[in-house]
């Protein structure tokens, strides 16, 4: 599901004029508990005893080198490359603790809207900006990772060995010191060399935002919603009507901004879902940053 192996997370910044670089870390903690009279085929990890009780709980991890580039007045090019591991229990049994390079992807984005008020005081003033992007994600990162001699499945390998393609919206309106921030991701997923194409997903946050002057430090906490979906994966032309489904959540994040650094934080919660019976449920997930940027105009 839109998961953090290959998912990718984008966070409008008020700095939206410079070229930053920065190290992002992406953590996801999943759990479900599959009753005797349950699914035998788990998604994330091979078959069990059909009559067995099964307390799955499960771990995505990724640190992700990026860059936003601006490469003119109105084109960003978004970059970015991860180091995943993928962890999963069975009723407590470490059933694999994988590690590898994931799937790089690139998104170029175009600018439509950036409003810019003439005069030093903005107060009472709607201040808009708006950015569409389209991109790609390469088969580029391991997807062919094995835990004590067995294969993984698909879901569990550090890449997806499939060429994705990407799109994303990200929209920010500010009075003052209040905005509203909304970003929005699509991924249309391909099928690897083993037939498996996983479910097209599509995510969206929407956070309600205020600025604080402490010193010299900028800090801007937020609240707000994230919701992620999915469709169903297809094995060799055949839908997986098991799989697949859509999670919604609560956000909380602040980031804090100090000469030409940024940090960040979101941590989200998950306040329910409906996926279908193979897929494994998000608890939390929780998204950590440092940025550096070159300059701020």
């Amino acid at each position: 599901m839109g998961c953090d192996v290959c998912g990718i997370f984008l966070n409008v910044q008020p700095n939206d004029r410079s070229t930053q670089f920065g190290l992002l870390y992406r953590t996801r903690a999943l759990s479900r508990d599959f009753s005797a009279a349950g699914i035998t085929l788990l998604k994330h990890g091979g078959t069990v005893a059909p009559l067995e009780e099964r307390k799955v709980r499960e771990l995505m991890q990724a640190l992700e080198l990026r860059a936003d580039i601006r490469l003119a007045e109105r084109w960003v090019l978004l970059a970015a490359a991860p180091v995943v591991n993928t962890y999963q229990s069975v009723n407590g049994y470490v059933r694999y603790d994988a590690y590898g390079l994931g799937d790089p992807f690139a998104i170029l984005r175009y600018q439509l809207v950036n409003t810019k008020c003439l005069s030093p005081d903005t107060t009472g003033l709607l201040i808009h900006r708006l950015l569409v992007g389209a991109g790609v994600k390469a088969p580029l990162g391991r997807s062919d990772v094995t835990y004590l001699g067995e294969r993984l499945h698909p879901d569990a390998q550090p890449g997806t060995g499939s060429w994705d393609a990407l799109v994303s919206l990200e929209y920010a309106v500010r009075s003052g010191r209040n905005g509203l921030l909304f970003t929005a991701l699509g991924r249309l997923n391909t099928a690897d060399t083993h037939g498996v194409r996983l479910g097209h997903t599509a995510s969206g946050t929407l956070e309600l935002f205020r600025t604080f002057k402490l010193g010299a430090v900028q800090v801007m906490p937020s609240l707000g919603a994230y919701l992620e979906t999915a469709g169903h994966d297809d094995l060799k032309g055949t839908e997986q009507e098991q799989t697949g489904g859509t999670t919604w959540f609560g956000s909380a994040g602040l980031r804090a901004y100090w000469k030409n650094w940024m940090l960040s934080a979101t941590y989200q919660k998950a306040l329910g879902w409906n996926i279908g019976d193979e897929m494994t449920a998000t608890d939390t997930r929780v998204v950590a940053g440092l940025s550096y940027f070159l300059k701020n105009n």
